[in-house]
């Protein structure tokens, strides 16, 4: 049992003490697998609304600017998951469709991380029951909250991503903005950046992003330099790695005029171009990745990210993810590249908005103030 699973069950159990076995289940149902099943925005937001009314939780504040107050009102439940209350979405002014959106975002988020054996053996740090075994031969399903815990709590919340709640602020600022558009600007698409250091989460914010917003992501790994074009006074700038001159030519002026933008493809293995992609119509582009914050690209972008991560927590996601022999390449050769392009252009403080997504922190600095977000 993880030690933020110990903290949660700790949580859980001082402030709700009349929960039943059907209760701390559920908790580690969704500690181990998230919400209990994958949604679509649509559906989650008429199942919003009819919460809400049954609730009497107004939703008036979501027709007010939003005002982003810290500390969120969320319970966590480990894996860095939360219950974030209805009554909270409603003090921070979201909107019914914007938490459905992030709602459903979440839910698929990392659908895949855990299997049910996973649940089967966190499920063990409960006392053995009927109930339990019961449950365990039914092949661990999705539970309600038991009578009694409805009766004394009337529990009104959707399961969270953590990173979706420390990236609420920049999501709410996009969101904003769209909904400020005239007809004619409309026209224009938001280029949206989101850059920061190796493992610090930067593909999976895009994939809610992309989720939340409909928007296309385009990775910067697609426009790495080719082999031919790094010579060593190439090689010698900040941020080399990135074919800045196509990338400009394909994404970012075509975008910006409002015409239509294709690209080619850039496979790695073969140090080659490969296939041409044709971004769809939309009215937002996530463009994610490490150098996506080159200042030559400052104008394009309507809104930008940067993510950190700590050290440790970074070494432990590069190893999970690409073992060892991956990881001692990124520390002898990626790794100072990065460093070197992010202290030359002071990329952070350049980000419109700066997350530390260590599971622990929320947003470390905006250059808004929270009032204005």
């Amino acid at each position: 049992m993880t030690t933020h699973l110990e903290q949660a069950l700790r949580f859980h159990r001082q402030k709700y003490p009349l929960r039943e076995t059907a209760d701390d289940i559920k908790l580690l149902y969704q500690h181990t697998l998230g919400a209990e099943h994958l949604v679509q925005a649509g559906n989650a937001k008429v199942y919003l609304e009819r919460e809400l009314s049954e609730r009497e939780l107004s939703p008036s504040l979501s027709t007010q600017p939003f005002v982003y107050r810290l500390p969120i009102e969320a319970e966590p439940i480990g894996n860095d998951r939360f219950r974030f209350p209805l009554a909270e979405m409603m003090r921070l002014g979201l909107s019914p469709e914007l938490s459905a959106r992030l709602f459903a975002a979440g839910s698929g988020l990392r659908s895949s991380d855990k299997t049910q054996d996973d649940l089967r053996e966190a499920l063990q740090v409960l006392p053995d029951t009927d109930y339990l075994r019961r449950y365990i031969g039914c092949g661990c399903p999705p539970v309600h909250h038991s009578d009694t815990y409805r009766a004394a709590y009337r529990p009104a919340y959707r399961v969270m991503e953590g990173l979706l709640l420390r990236a609420l602020p920049f999501i709410q600022r996009i969101w904003n903005h769209l909904e400020a558009l005239s007809a004619s600007e409309a026209s224009r698409p938001l280029l949206v950046a989101v850059d920061g250091e190796c493992g610090s989460g930067k593909s999976l914010l895009s994939a809610a992003l992309s989720c939340i917003f409909e928007a296309p992501v385009i990775h910067t790994d697609d426009f790495y330099l080719p082999m031919p074009l790094r010579t060593p006074e190439k090689m010698r700038e900040p941020g080399w790695n990135l074919d800045l001159p196509r990338f400009l030519e394909q994404v970012a002026e075509p975008l910006r005029s409002g015409k239509p933008c294709y690209y080619a493809v850039y496979d790695a293995h073969h140090d080659a171009l490969t296939y041409s992609r044709r971004l769809p119509d939309a009215l937002v582009y996530i463009v994610e990745g490490t150098f996506a914050l080159r200042p030559e690209l400052a104008g394009y972008y309507a809104h930008s990210l940067y993510i950190t991560v700590p050290h440790d927590l970074q070494k432990d996601r590069i190893l999970s993810r690409n073992g060892e022999r991956i990881y001692a390449d990124f520390e002898a050769r990626w790794n100072p590249d990065f460093e070197r392009y992010s202290k030359a252009f002071d990329v952070e403080k350049s980000a419109e908005f700066t997350l530390c997504n260590d599971s622990s922190s929320f947003l470390l600095s905006a250059a808004a103030t929270p009032a204005d977000i």
